[in-house]
């Protein structure tokens, strides 16, 4: 077994929401430590008692809430190790910055507060996994705002990369919602894509050092979604583990070679609209 860093659950039988806890922010006792893939909300204490409650050396604790542990019911859990406790790191234009990361693995899970109401400031963060990620997630988990996602891939099939001034493509995905790669800004909390003069509120393009992101910054909401806390996610590909990319779909079956056999696949069509699906 491992001590894993990010735990995912979802109840099969039922409705019930994608819950994500991590050790960078916590396990889910009796506190706000748990955000939904498939929701806008930020940190929740779901009603019904405790989730994730514990990771362990050798796997996690669950607690009583039926969202996740119910004896009539099926429920999948995925567990992914990082770098174990966290440890706060220095960042650019970001406070109270700290960050569980592992070359070896491929994850790096920072959390972060923006720097407040300064519509000029890109937030520069070290993600410390010895390459460039190509996944990366983003959560507002001070409010309620959507998910925003980088893919190395998103921009595909499309002559126009829509570059912006920090060097960001801004093929935004939509991690909670159908939507297709959206190209205009940030997405704002109602799930539409907005335009705003600095670009502001998407993910740039990674370097081998760092993750580059501007906060949402539009109207009445930049001053508190510009020094809200959130949570990035970031993948990188690891040979015999993980791997991030793209095919282009046809009218006959396919087969994507991976060279290792995959324990969790997650497709997303980038070029219309289509649910997020996985199988494991």
């Amino acid at each position: 077994g491992f001590q894993p860093d990010l735990l995912i659950g979802k109840d099969r039988d039922d409705t019930n929401w994608w819950m994500w806890v991590d050790s960078v922010r916590g396990a889910h006792n009796a506190n706000s430590k748990v955000i939904y893939s498939n929701s806008n909300v930020g940190n929740d204490n779901p009603s019904g008692g405790d989730t994730f409650s514990a990771f362990n050396k050798d796997g996690f604790e669950i607690g009583a809430n039926t969202r996740i542990n119910d004896a009539s019911r099926a429920f999948s859990a995925w567990a992914f190790k990082a770098g174990g406790s966290p440890v706060s790191i220095s960042a650019t234009g970001a406070t109270s910055v700290t960050q569980s990361a592992s070359s070896t693995t491929g994850l790096s899970i920072t959390q972060f507060t923006g720097p407040g109401n300064n519509s000029s400031t890109t937030v520069t963060i070290p993600h410390n996994l010895g390459g460039t990620p190509e996944f990366i997630l983003y959560k507002n988990t001070s409010n309620a705002w959507s998910w925003l996602g980088y893919h190395k891939d998103a921009a595909q099939g499309v002559s126009d990369t829509h570059t912006s001034e920090i060097g960001a493509s801004r093929y935004t995905l939509h991690f909670n919602s159908n939507t297709d790669r959206q190209t205009n800004g940030y997405i704002n909390n109602a799930g539409s894509a907005q335009t705003g003069a600095n670009d502001s509120g998407f993910i740039g393009t990674p370097t081998s050092t760092n993750i580059i992101f501007r906060p949402g910054n539009s109207g009445s909401t930049k001053s508190n979604y510009y020094k809200d806390t959130g949570v990035i996610y970031a993948f990188k590909g690891v040979a015999g583990l993980s791997k991030f990319g793209y095919y282009d779909g046809g009218t006959s079956n396919k087969t994507i070679d991976l060279d290792f056999f995959p324990r969790l696949l997650v497709i997303k069509r980038i070029n219309g609209s289509a649910h997020w699906m996985s199988w494991d």
